[in-house]
């Protein structure tokens, strides 16, 4: 395995899992960057059906906020890489790596998340945040669509490499 691949390993466990401000004046959210990215889906799903333009400024305002999210997480999976692909022995690098993304797959069951405003903030596991009333299935359709993301991005990747390789070939 590559330091990238596992870049982008522990870039979308954090990205999934690691809990992220959402700051709304008097309301504080802690939630996963990747539920910042799907109400940005949300909002314009609302303003193309004719729903108000206001929620075409809420995706603005999510969008900011995944865009810093992006890139903090993204700096950190680069740093960890990194740092984990300077051990020795790869035996000794998957071990860690995959201590690492155990630890981050188990944070959505600790009470790290929720939200508050006018008063104090009610911590909670990601399962009780997102429980009842938003729905069932509304925390696997939001990792389900970010691995879709990230699956789409990858592919698109190794397109553009494999046609440079392809153009390379041909000179």
């Amino acid at each position: 395995m590559s330091r990238n691949t596992g870049k982008w390993m522990i870039f979308s466990a954090l990205f999934m899992t690691a809990p992220t401000l959402l700051f709304l004046v008097q309301v504080v959210f802690f939630l996963p960057a990747a539920f910042w990215m799907a109400g940005i889906f949300i909002c314009i799903g609302k303003v193309l059906s004719g729903q108000g333009a206001e929620s075409l400024v809420f995706a603005f305002y999510l969008g900011v906020h995944a865009a810093v999210y992006f890139v903090l997480h993204y700096s950190l999976a680069a740093l960890a890489a990194m740092l984990i692909w300077r051990l020795p022995r790869t035996g000794l690098r998957l071990t860690v790596l995959g201590a690492l993304l155990l630890g981050l797959a188990a944070l959505p069951w600790l009470p790290l998340y929720g939200g508050g405003g006018h008063g104090p903030i009610k911590w909670m596991s990601l399962f009780e945040a997102l429980g009842p009333g938003y729905g069932r299935g509304s925390i696997p359709a939001v990792w389900g669509l970010f691995v879709l993301l990230v699956l789409a991005l990858c592919g698109a990747i190794r397109l553009k490499r494999a046609a440079g390789r392809l153009n390379d070939t041909k000179s």
